[in-house]
């Protein structure tokens, strides 16, 4: 048997059923709370670096201040959206237009730093924001010039372009002879 509850409002309801077929008759009950989200999060750090033209998936969490934690079912009802300081990165859509659910994929379109954070409305009306998340989309990391022809004894200095410039370490090495 499945039961499905539509919360009208906020507040708390005890669901019983009963199966009166049975002897003794059997009963089993449920706490149904109904809550507005007091926020909500990206599941991220707060600066990550995204290669130009490749994408990345987030998950979002929305809680109540008590430390409950929405599942991450109820998101798509939370009529989310997603906030982009400018266009260098972009939303990968899924079709459904009411709003994002609990997992949002970005894709880095164009060289350069943003920030996005995400927004959701309360029962009433007032708008709830996430963190906000630094991205920088970095160009495909290249070593300068690409092939070189030396003799024994000689030297020759590689530069590297493109790569990650946010939290990055650079760590050169040679293998071969």
């Amino acid at each position: 048997m499945r039961v499905t509850v539509a919360p009208k409002g906020l507040g708390t309801a005890v669901i019983t059923i009963k199966d009166i077929g049975l002897t003794p008759p059997l009963a089993t009950s449920s706490l149904v709370q109904v809550s507005d989200l007091d926020w909500i999060r990206i599941n991220s750090p707060e600066e990550i670096s995204i290669m130009e033209g490749s994408s990345q998936s987030f998950d979002l969490i929305a809680g109540v201040d008590d430390g409950s934690v929405f599942d991450s079912s109820q998101l798509a009802y939370m009529n989310i959206h997603l906030h982009v300081e400018s266009p260098i990165i972009n939303l990968i859509e899924d079709g459904d237009k009411s709003g994002l659910g609990s997992n949002i994929i970005i894709k880095a379109k164009h060289l350069g730093v943003t920030t996005f954070h995400v927004s959701a409305r309360q029962h009433s009306g007032r708008e709830v924001f996430s963190q906000t998340v630094k991205v920088e989309v970095y160009e495909a990391p290249r070593i300068h010039p690409e092939d070189i022809f030396l003799v024994p004894g000689a030297y020759f200095v590689l530069t590297l372009k493109g790569g990650p410039t946010m939290g990055a370490f650079v760590d050169y090495g040679s293998y071969g002879t």
